[in-house]
């Protein structure tokens, strides 16, 4: 079972201070999942955002970024137009090469820029990478922290990708297929990697993508199933991920993982440090982790405030603690004008400030810098500070960077306008001239067709992937030519140049669909052209009798040759030229094919020419009529129309069956026509399954919340005291008081009645009757005595006679229930005993107690016996009066006789 993280500490030494607001786009009702749209080049002063709303790559100057707003500067902005909107960005360790990723006609694509180049007039791009899967975008761009040169990609269905790139436009690549990697992360030294899979698995992989080492996460750790959206290597046996339950409802928990060699994985549960919502958008962490200063940022793609872990410890396995900031000093996403929140979709560290802060008396050092990049087009830059003592200075400004300010516009804040929807702006993105991803081969000609053409790359900044600056030589990507005066038929120059050794690339990038290409007309454009041929290194070229029999022959057979073999000037300009007189001739037959389709019958009957012209406007009518509204309306129109046809079909087959089988009953509802509503049952079948399920589902759970409750309430009964109803026992004393003074009121007529007979006149009896009389009514004590002794023995006749007795076997059950119940005992406060206590004071008051305490015992003692004697007392007295009282009965009785 996962650990439960330290309390959260209250922090003063960490502070983030707004520096500046910008608005640089506009805002989207329809807020994007899964995006990265902010990247920071610190070493070139350049700040790069995705818009997510246009198909567009925002380049800004961090100068104006952080310093504009309080120099009332304006904000210079750099536009690069992209072929679709961005996925995510992303920067290399270096800072020199800036990863964008987007969606083309099905296919992910990754452009790689280079980032000085934003900084000049010429954008240049290096690479043109086509993902190996359709229908799949970056889920994670993940850049070597080391070596520049590597990048690794996660992709939206489970795979991984991995290319180093390499001088001259090759690269190699590795990939893992068939995964289900959900995340991933570089080691601190970037010498491995790892990867997140669902329910918490982890796996450590070499850079060859060799598996290194595995950890399955138990079964208790969270509920699952889950996923692991985010992970990141901490140091050396410590990660950090995101775990994410199935469920709309769910959200992303923070654990620690701390996996020591040969141990057994610990799990520390953090919860959500962020805060974050279920909705808007689907769940998305990332991290920043500074390990200068032993800090981690995390962001929620659902959480307005940005979290923040850190440790004081140098071991392997640090504790992380969540810092509990002041309110003025955290980072919180800003609301819109309607008061609505807005989220996170990018976030990034600048160490290039050179700015000092004053607080009160104190300067600071130079302090690095947050960007935020929110939801609704807001750029946020806080300060970030750290007052603690002895904390590194980690900021690195860069060298004067020369801006191509012509280049740049000015951000015009106001102008900025909520967009409605991103589907307008991609189909907008179909007028933009763009490279495609695969080319439809040209109209057939003679091909000339080899059996392998990859793309040669012998020089940096050359190579032909996606519409990537090529090489300036228009027909060959790997040949370089001395002669620039070469013409269409002229004999090859004799100056004679040192050979070229051709080398096979490692991996192409972007494998074109093309093997067949036409001589076109140059464009006056401000790209390179991409070359019209690429010849393998391993081809040696034919020989001038393989010329002449072309049309024997229609296709060249590559020959296999050493990669080091070197190529003769000569026979290279040779097969060009051959190369280029096949394709001149090719494309004249073509234009001659083309003009003989053109051509009109010119001398023949006119009404052919009226002919074409009839059709002609006709067609010109259907291309006014075919827009897109009209088309929309027209499909409406025929579904309904074939709705109608259907339900008139099945009511005519219908009356059909009824014709045929008249006396068969129920033949309405068995018949074709009632398939309507055998639909319309099945699906009402469908929601009611659904229904008992969700109502089963919240029976358990309400189950399960009631013993939960009962529990509680069992808990808390032992420790409040529960008071009796009294109400009963009233009743009873009401009653019973009653009683008493109905007694007493006899007693007082008994008394009367006594006084009225005069006892003292019985006396002249005998002597024996006045001795007795004299012994037992001596007072009026004696008389009391005996009224008592007579109520006694009355109240207890009536009682036992209104009292109705339990038979001899209920009697007998209930003494066996009486004595199988346990002994009652009586829970009653007791004073702590301090023993350990030597205060006089309190030694005395305990003796005092004591001293009481015994002689409230005597006294009970003294009272019982004094209450016995009384009894005896009682009862010998009663005998002889009770005898005198039957006599004197006896003689009344006589006398009125």
């Amino acid at each position: 079972m996962a650990q439960q993280c330290p309390a959260s500490v209250d922090v003063t030494d960490i502070q983030f201070k707004l520096q500046s607001k910008h608005k640089i786009f506009g805002e989207n009702s329809k807020l994007r999942d899964h995006v990265n749209l902010l990247a920071c080049a610190s070493n070139h002063g350049l700040l790069f955002v995705g818009n997510p709303n246009e198909p567009e790559l925002l380049a800004f100057m961090l100068p104006d970024i952080i310093y504009a707003k309080s120099k009332q500067q304006p904000v210079h902005v750099r536009t690069t137009k992209l072929p679709n909107v961005a996925n995510t960005i992303g920067c290399n360790a270096d800072g020199s090469m800036l990863a964008v990723n987007y969606t083309l006609q099905g296919f992910g694509v990754l452009d790689i820029y280079h980032v000085p180049s934003f900084a000049s007039s010429d954008v240049k791009t290096l690479y043109s990478i086509r993902l190996p899967d359709q229908n799949v975008y970056a889920l994670h761009i993940l850049w070597n922290p080391v070596l520049s040169n590597i990048i690794g990609v996660v992709l939206s269905n489970g795979n991984f990708v991995l290319y180093t790139l390499k001088d001259g436009g090759a690269m190699e690549m590795r990939s893992l297929n068939n995964q289900q990697i959900q995340s991933g992360c570089w080691s601190p030294k970037g010498k491995q990697i790892v990867f997140g899979y669902p329910n918490g698995k982890l796996q450590q992989f070499k850079p060859d993508l060799t598996i290194v080492k595995s950890i399955i996460c138990p079964p208790n750790i969270h509920p699952g199933p889950f996923d692991t959206i985010a992970l990141h290597w901490l140091s050396t046996f410590q990660f950090v991920a995101s775990f994410l339950q199935h469920g709309d409802e769910a959200m992303p928990n923070l654990y620690l993982i701390n996996a020591p060699k040969g141990g057994t994985p610990v799990y520390i549960n953090y919860n959500d440090v962020c805060y974050s919502g279920s909705e808007p958008r689907k769940q998305q962490v990332s991290f920043i982790h500074i390990a200068q200063w032993n800090l981690l940022l995390v962001t929620s793609a659902n959480g307005v405030e940005i979290g923040l872990l850190g440790t004081k410890d140098s071991n392997d396995q640090p504790q992380w603690v969540h810092y509990m900031l002041l309110d003025e000093a955290r980072i919180e996403m800003p609301l819109t004008e309607g008061s609505d929140e807005t989220y996170p979709i990018g976030l990034a560290l600048d160490i290039s400030p050179t700015h000092q802060l004053i607080m009160g008396e104190r300067k600071l050092d130079t302090m690095p810098v947050i960007h935020v990049l929110s939801t609704h087009g807001h750029l946020l830059c806080f300060n970030f500070l750290n007052l603690t003592t002895n904390a590194v200075n980690i900021c690195s400004p860069p060298a004067p960077i020369q801006y191509a300010l012509s280049e740049f516009r000015i951000l015009d804040e106001g102008s900025l306008t909520k967009s409605s929807s991103t589907q307008s702006v991609v189909e907008d993105t179909k007028n933009i001239s763009l490279p495609p991803i695969e080319q439809l081969p040209p109209a057939p000609a003679p091909p000339l067709s080899f059996n392998t053409q990859p793309q040669i790359n012998a020089a940096p900044q050359m190579v032909s992937m996606f519409g990537a600056p090529a090489n300036k030589n228009l027909f060959s990507a790997g040949w370089e030519q001395k002669s620039q005066n070469l013409k269409f038929g002229a004999a090859p120059s004799s100056q004679e140049a040192a050979p070229i050794a051709l080398t096979k690339p490692i991996a192409q990038a972007a494998p074109m669909g093309m093997t067949q290409q036409t001589l076109k007309a140059p464009q006056p454009t401000n790209e390179v052209f991409k070359p019209l041929y690429t010849v393998s290194p391993e081809f040696a070229p034919p020989t001038v009798q393989s010329v002449q029999q072309q049309n024997q022959q229609p296709q060249y057979e590559v020959i296999s040759k050493s990669k080091a073999q070197t190529l003769n000037l000569n026979e290279t300009n040779t097969v060009i030229q051959q190369m280029i007189v096949m394709q001149i001739s090719s494309f004249d037959k073509e234009i001659k094919q083309l003009g003989q389709k053109a051509k009109l019958a010119l001398n023949d009957d006119p009404s052919v020419m009226k002919s074409y012209s009839k059709r002609l406007i006709n067609l010109q009518e259907i291309i006014e009529q075919a827009n897109e509204r009209d088309f929309i309306m027209d499909v409406q129109d025929l579904r309904h129309s074939l709705t109608e046809s259907y339900e008139m079909l099945n009511e005519c087959r219908t009356k059909l069956e009824t014709y045929q089988n008249p006396d068969t009953p129920g033949v309405k509802y068995l018949s074709l026509y009632d398939c309507i509503s055998q639909r319309q049952l099945k699906c009402l079948q469908s929601y009611l399954t659904v229904n008992q399920s969700i109502m089963k589902r919240l029976e358990d759970q309400m189950d399960t919340q009631w013993s939960h409750y009962q529990d509680l309430v069992r808990r808390n009964s032992r420790i409040h005291l529960r008071i009796p109803c009294l109400d009963g026992i009233y009743q009873q004393m009401t009653k019973l008081k009653n009683l008493i003074t109905q007694q007493q009121s006899k007693l007082h007529y008994i008394k009367s009645i006594i006084k009225q007979k005069d006892l003292g006149s019985i006396r002249t009896g005998s002597e024996s009757r006045k001795d007795l009389s004299a012994q037992t009514i001596k007072s009026d004590g004696g008389l009391v005595s005996l009224a008592d002794s007579i109520l006694s023995m009355t109240i207890q006749s009536i009682t036992d006679a209104k009292s109705s007795k339990l038979s001899e076997n209920k009697l007998t059950a209930l003494r066996n229930f009486v004595s199988e119940q346990g002994k009652v005992k009586i829970i009653k406060p007791q004073r702590p005993n301090r023993v350990e206590l030597t205060s006089e004071v309190i030694l005395e008051t305990k003796q005092l107690i004591k001293k009481k305490e015994t002689k409230d015992k005597e006294a009970k003692v003294a009272a019982v016996k004094a209450q016995d004697v009384v009894k005896h007392s009682t009862t010998a007295t009663f005998k002889p009066m009770q005898t005198q009282i039957n006599q004197m009965q006896l003689q009344k009785g006589q006398q009125q006789q």
